[in-house]
């Protein structure tokens, strides 16, 4: 009787773990698992044939297994701290992730990570098996070596001993097919950009674009310009940003430089933008503005220059900023105010 318990307890405790299981998860470990068991088979088959053949089948199988198992929703692949190919380098995303992972701390066998508002990665460490040592190991073939440094003459991926992490496989799944509880207000600030922006035809810049700018320092090229209102300027700005008043003081000096306007979601920049192209300025309109910048993780600078979470959004009909930031809807009681 006891041993029934025991068993009905234990199935019970199971059934409970498996509907509490992220369907995306156990989604991303599925394709992981056939990943490994396609390119293990693969390549088993081809060092029966010898070891030339392995490296050959490690270039032309392994793209093309992830290739398959990759859809519009997930792309697979994986990357190595120490690659032989340099496209298969350590992507920024997961950079700090892998270096905790190599650091031998344990992240478990499978590390989510939050790329983007649209976007979730996970990866799982590769442990160096017997066969990895084949092409892998401290003792390469010497007529081995010469085909793999022919093939990758800036090859890392030797030198392992079994057990040590070789690689990572590697997940990025779209947000639609996983819970996101700001993927409702991406959705409305999708689709009302969708309505103007056609009516405007203005030039745009994509926030991810602008991100890019941003970290490589490129702004003595640019110029961000903040076209909103002053009572909305001063709850918060995008850092580096300069007010359209600044900015219309010395246009001048500007003249040379790309001109990034934005607002809360692009309508009014968007309005501005093409005013400055007609001017005859390489303008550009941020799209989605503050409400995308957000989204995608962006930083908001108060009126001292101090990092901050409150975002003007104009009005009620815009309040769509993502968790973690609060809105700000308040505006003067009569015009002029703040300005």
């Amino acid at each position: 009787m006891k041993k029934w318990i025991f068993f009905f307890g234990i199935t019970f405790a199971y059934q409970i773990a498996i509907a509490k299981a992220d369907p995306v998860e156990v989604q991303v470990k599925k394709k992981f698992a056939r990943y490994q068991e396609s390119l293990k088979k693969e390549l088993s088959a081809a060092l029966k044939k010898g070891h030339k053949h392995a490296v050959d089948t490690c270039k032309l199988k392994a793209s093309s297994i992830a290739k398959n198992l990759s859809t519009q929703a997930i792309e697979i692949g994986r990357v190595s701290h120490r690659p032989r190919n340099s496209n298969s380098s350590i992507k920024p995303w997961m950079k700090k992730a892998t270096l905790a992972y190599l650091a031998g701390k344990n992240l478990g066998d499978l590390k989510k990570i939050r790329i983007n508002h649209a976007e979730t990665g996970y990866i799982k460490p590769i442990k160096t098996g017997g066969l990895c040592l084949e092409c892998h190991g401290q003792s390469v073939d010497p007529d081995l070596q010469k085909k793999i440094k022919k093939m990758y003459p800036k090859d890392l991926a030797v030198g392992f001993e079994v057990g040590d992490v070789r690689g990572f496989f590697y997940a990025v799944v779209k947000n639609e097919i996983g819970p996101d509880k700001d993927h409702l207000k991406r959705l409305r600030i999708e689709r009302m950009i969708q309505k103007f922006e056609s009516g405007f035809n203005a030039p745009t810049i994509k926030v991810r674009d602008m991100m890019r700018i941003s970290k490589r320092n490129l702004f003595d090229s640019y110029v961000v310009v903040d076209v909103r209102e002053g009572y909305e300027q001063k709850v918060s700005t995008i850092p580096g940003a300069i007010t359209k008043a600044d900015f219309e003081k010395n246009m001048v000096k500007y003249k040379t430089k790309k001109v990034i306007s934005y607002c809360t979601i692009g309508y009014r920049s968007a309005e501005y933008t093409n005013t400055l192209v007609a001017k005859g300025f390489d303008a550009l309109n941020l799209r989605g503005s503050v409400l995308s910048w957000t989204h995608e993780g962006g930083k908001l600078v108060d009126h001292d220059g101090k990092d901050t979470k409150k975002v003007h959004v104009y009005g009620k009909d815009w309040d769509l900023v993502p968790e973690g930031f609060r809105s700000v809807t308040k505006k003067p009681w009569f015009k002029g105010w703040g300005r």
